[in-house]
């Protein structure tokens, strides 16, 4: 009995976590916000659903100061920047920091951008080409430097089942939506 009960279980949670489907996320710089915003894009509507531990990694250029990022949460629980590595030898000019959150009680839109939490440098300053860790590609846990800190992207939904997927547009943020352009007057010759 004990075991048909925990099967079950094991089934529904399947179920449960085969329902749920996919979250990609992506990091963009908000000029009137002067942040960077982190967002996760559902491919299915689900109202209050259940949002599992998750960690979001934010690579970094060697630049920004060497201390945590000020990050605030919007959705998906309280989100903080739990650790981070400054240059490490395997991918020198870059920082990288692993921003977790216990999981929250989220409403997710088809295809519609989920604010999960935004941040800013201790400096307030932007810089070019902050994205998001890439799994896969990124130097693992193992790599010189690292010091065994797993900075790859989870997010768990119900039953614990892993229900991030990939990123989008990752290839870094730029400061500025738009280039300056200047057009310097003709002066004319006094005579």
């Amino acid at each position: 009995m004990k075991y048909c009960l925990l099967l079950v279980i094991s089934l529904l949670s399947a179920v449960s976590g085969s329902a749920q489907g996919n979250l990609r996320l992506t990091v963009e710089w908000n000029p009137q916000s002067t942040r960077y915003e982190v967002f996760a894009i559902p491919d299915g509507t689900q109202r209050n659903f259940a949002f599992g531990k998750a960690q979001v990694a934010v690579v970094v250029p060697k630049s920004s100061p060497d201390t945590r990022l000020n990050v605030v949460s919007h959705a998906g629980g309280s989100w903080t920047d739990e650790k981070f590595i400054t240059d490490p030898v395997s991918s020198s000019g870059r920082d990288f920091h692993a921003v977790a959150s216990g999981g929250g009680i989220v409403s997710f839109s088809a295809n519609q951008k989920l604010l999960l939490f935004s941040f800013t440098f201790a400096d307030g300053q932007c810089r070019d080409g902050v994205r998001l860790f890439n799994n896969g590609a990124d130097p693992g846990s193992s790599a010189q430097g690292f010091n065994g800190i797993d900075f790859r992207n989870s997010i768990l939904g119900g039953g614990n089942v892993q229900i991030y997927h990939s990123n989008i547009s990752n290839s870094g943020t730029a400061c500025m939506d738009c280039p300056v352009e200047f057009t310097v007057p003709k002066l004319k010759k006094q005579s």
